[in-house]
């Protein structure tokens, strides 16, 4: 539980307000979208991962709204702030990651929305005050042999000074969050 009281599994909260308050909040990257580009941009960490997570339709349909309605980032241990119950464009998402007594913010707006008969998901850029610049995708797809597949790919480098000396942390850290994503969706 978080010092409020809300458990790091609870579901988002949903912030009227959010979105205005977050409109004019630049993107801390030039580089909107490439996580859809065959190639990720050059300076950054990159990380693409999948995982199956089952077999069939129903099973697709089950981790794709995990997915939209931000679960899969409640259930990983994240307390989420979000402009909208469903992901969409432009949506933005508030998200604390507590570690102890420590606890890391986040600011991302969704960049794009996937949505296709057997693939769905969404990307989101960080915004200015993150503690990393990048953007990261979440996707799960139904494929051909019935296999369902959760991916992620993104690309990333920290942007606070104290990030970029500790590094070997930050990057661990960010590390840990995407093995729960992972693990999350798989569940």
């Amino acid at each position: 539980m978080d010092q409020s009281g809300r458990r790091a599994d609870a579901p988002p909260q949903v912030v009227d307000d959010l979105a205005q308050r977050f409109r004019t909040v630049p993107f801390s990257y030039p580089e909107l979208g490439a996580t859809r580009q065959e190639r990720l941009p050059r300076g950054y960490r990159h990380l693409e991962a999948a995982v199956q997570v089952g077999r069939g339709r129903s099973r697709y349909d089950e981790v794709a709204e995990r997915l939209l309605t931000w679960q899969l980032h409640t259930r990983s241990g994240l307390l989420l702030r979000v402009s909208d119950g469903r992901a969409r464009q432009g949506a933005i998402q508030l998200a604390t990651l507590p570690l102890g007594p420590f606890k890391i913010n986040t600011r991302c707006r969704v960049v794009y929305l996937i949505e296709e008969d057997r693939r769905s998901g969404f990307a989101y850029g960080t915004l200015e005050g993150h503690p990393e610049r990048g953007e990261e995708r979440f996707c799960v797809e139904l494929a051909d042999d019935d296999r369902v597949v959760f991916t992620l790919r993104a690309f990333s480098r920290n942007a606070w000074l104290v990030g970029r000396l500790g590094a070997p942390v930050s990057n661990r850290v960010q590390a840990m969050v995407n093995r729960r994503y992972l693990a999350a969706a798989a569940s």
